[in-house]
């Protein structure tokens, strides 16, 4: 019996390992292909975007002041920025070569960008708990790619608590794997779009562009390593499970030897 017990719950193991490399297989897949689109559709784009832009500039300066003029002149100028920031993500997100490998310390890359974000951190009363270990050795990583996956997982954590909370960066060391983990003290994720969040283009938020987890995902995919989230919503708690509102969200990175 206890046999049994022993090799069913080996069983139920190794099939949750099966399908977690599955997901991110089929993830993987989606998002090289998804990629190749990107690059194309960016690239066309993003000529006749700036050439727009130029021309409301100089538009703005010929009409001089008529109020009703520029203020439609403004908003052409300022969704011609939008679409080139949505074509930005989009170049980063298929961007899939051209890492700059080198030993960096991963606990700077963070601190780093933590600083680029304190004034948004005060502005909406968030409380920053800052737990980074010294056991952290130099990762072989491009500092500017992993700068890039701190500030969309930070920014995402403060979008998520305009009214104020608390955020958690940690790092440790587990096994063969250098993690950092971001906690917040938000709502949650919805337990029915949780296998989406990594979709390109999949966003709840106005004005989103749906891209910063899928590039989160590919720039730690080109790195060797994983990122996985996990979420409890009060929902949840309600029916049950134990612990607080919030989302964590942890970038594993391979510990190689820097010659």
């Amino acid at each position: 019996d206890d046999y049994s017990r022993s090799l069913e719950e080996k069983v139920r193991v190794r099939t949750e390992e099966l399908k977690k490399a599955q997901d991110s297989l089929l993830q993987s897949e989606k998002l090289a292909s998804i990629g190749l689109l990107a690059s194309g559709v960016a690239h066309e784009l993003n000529n006749p975007l700036t050439s727009i832009l130029m021309n409301v500039n100089l538009l703005m300066e010929e009409m001089g002041e008529r109020p009703d003029v520029q203020r439609e002149l403004k908003r052409i100028g300022d969704d011609t920025l939008r679409c080139k920031r949505i074509i930005d993500d989009l170049r980063g997100f298929s961007r899939r070569h051209g890492l700059e490998i080198r030993p960096s310390n991963l606990n700077e890359v963070a601190r780093k960008t933590l600083g680029l974000i304190k004034h948004e951190l005060e502005l909406h009363g968030i409380t920053l708990h800052e737990e980074l270990s010294s056991d952290i050795p130099l990762i072989l990583s491009d500092p500017d790619r992993m700068q890039q996956v701190f500030m969309n997982v930070f920014v995402n954590a403060i979008q998520v608590m305009p009214q104020g909370g608390e955020l958690t960066v940690r790092s440790s060391l587990r096994g063969e794997f250098a993690e950092i983990t971001v906690r917040d003290t938000g709502p949650g994720i919805p337990s029915g779009i949780r296998n989406k969040i990594f979709d390109p283009f999949f966003t709840t938020k106005q004005g989103g562009t749906g891209l910063g987890l899928s590039i989160v995902y590919r720039i730690m995919e080109q790195h060797g390593g994983r990122v996985e989230v996990e979420s409890l919503t009060a929902e949840e708690i309600r029916a049950g499970a134990a612990g607080s509102t919030g989302t964590k969200v942890r970038l594993s990175l391979p510990v190689r030897a820097d010659g």
